[in-house]
């Protein structure tokens, strides 16, 4: 798989003391200057399992502009149907709040 970053990309990255927001926005921006669409990824913590997830995020950043991580939680019924089944089995698996921030 090719990776959709480049060194340039982030050079023209927004300051570390922009927003998220702002950070992502700018990445959207730089991509349809240079006349590309921006890939942005959602993917939950801990899915399918805390010990493939790392390597399962550093591909996904690898591949895409910006990647969302998302906390599982048990009740996640304004997510769509994929996210609240990952949510689901990565709170089976032991995901938690404290592991992701260790």
């Amino acid at each position: 798989m090719r990776a959709r970053r480049s060194d340039s990309d982030h050079a023209r990255a927004a300051s570390s003391r922009d927003s998220p927001a702002e950070k992502v926005a700018q990445v959207i921006r730089n991509r349809a200057r240079d006349g590309l669409p921006a890939l942005l990824a959602f993917f939950t913590a801990g899915h399918p399992d805390r010990t493939s997830f790392a390597t399962n995020l550093t591909r996904i950043a690898n591949a895409a502009d910006v990647v969302e991580i998302g906390v599982p939680f048990s009740d996640p019924m304004a997510d769509g149907v994929s996210i609240q089944r990952s949510s689901r089995i990565a709170l089976a698996n032991g995901a938690s709040l404290a592991w992701i921030f260790s």
